[in-house]
């Protein structure tokens, strides 16, 4: 009423049109309408017309997108903080993932590195090397190994072994030498892990030169001890002690080889490691 009061005295004092906007009430309406004001003058009366327009269906729509449009914005701040903090999460993940794929790949490459030194070395060792479970059955051997087995590393695993294994024992054993000649190897029992399981460690020692040496010893020991002489007609006639030491030894040797012989036939039919 008050903005209607201070339009009319407007119009009154100026002559000119006059618009405002209010809630105005009809009845039980309560309609938002433009409402018009304009003096009239007819004869020596003056009159005020009032063009009234319904503005309620326009008002509302316009309050409905101004509500639309604050809910739109509100909810678009919401989604941005949202796809802030998931991509700050997002970001800190991929982070921590490079760098767990780093230090997987710099370990990775150090095992293959270590891996690599240690088939180096052990593949040019000179002594075979073998790792068995507990029940004897080889889960790997270097080439060392597998030729005096008389085979090749990939066809060895998984056979047995003839004598179970036992940490700290030392036995002897015939092998295959270069060119398939027979020897002796000494082989020793220890502990240790394979791919994360408890194993035995077979270190296998050619004592092939070693056993001749002993046994060239034996014999001349034994020739040295013997009488140095045979009897011919009742007559002693004496004889080179060296000529009976080498008598004795190619005996001796003979002897030898033709046991290692049989093992190694053995060995060949799948006796020594089965």
């Amino acid at each position: 009423a008050a903005k209607f009061q201070g339009l009319l005295q407007k119009l009154f004092s100026t002559r000119k049109l006059q618009v405002g906007e209010g809630l105005v009430e009809i009845g039980t309406n309560r309609l938002w309408c433009r409402m018009s004001f304009r003096s009239l003058r007819v004869a020596q009366s003056r009159f005020v017309l009032l063009l009234i327009e319904d503005l309620t269906l326009e008002k509302k729509q316009q309050l409905l997108t101004e509500t639309h449009k604050e809910f739109m914005r509100r909810a678009k701040d919401k989604f941005e903080k949202l796809l802030q903090e998931r991509t700050s999460e997002l970001k800190q993940s991929n982070e921590q993932l490079r760098q767990q794929v780093e230090e997987r790949t710099k370990a990775q490459r150090a095992l293959e590195i270590g891996q690599e030194s240690f088939s180096s070395i052990v593949e040019k060792a000179l002594d075979g090397i073998a790792v068995l479970d507990y029940q004897g059955a080889i889960l790997y051997c270097n080439s060392t190994a597998a030729r005096f087995f008389g085979t090749t590393p990939q066809s060895v695993i998984g056979d047995h072994l003839s004598a179970s294994p036992t940490p700290g024992q030392i036995t002897e054993m015939p092998i295959f030498r270069h060119g398939g000649d027979a020897g002796t190897a000494e082989m020793r029992i220890g502990r240790t892990q394979w791919k994360g399981k408890a194993a035995y460690l077979a270190i296998l020692s050619d004592i092939t030169e070693r056993k001749r040496a002993e046994d060239d010893r034996g014999a001349d020991q034994d020739a040295a001890e013997e009488p140095c002489s045979r009897t011919v007609g009742g007559l002693r006639e004496p004889r080179p002690l060296g000529l009976r030491a080498l008598e004795q030894r190619d005996d001796a040797r003979q002897h030898r080889v033709a046991g290692h012989g049989g093992d190694l036939h053995a060995h060949r039919r799948g006796e020594v490691v089965r």
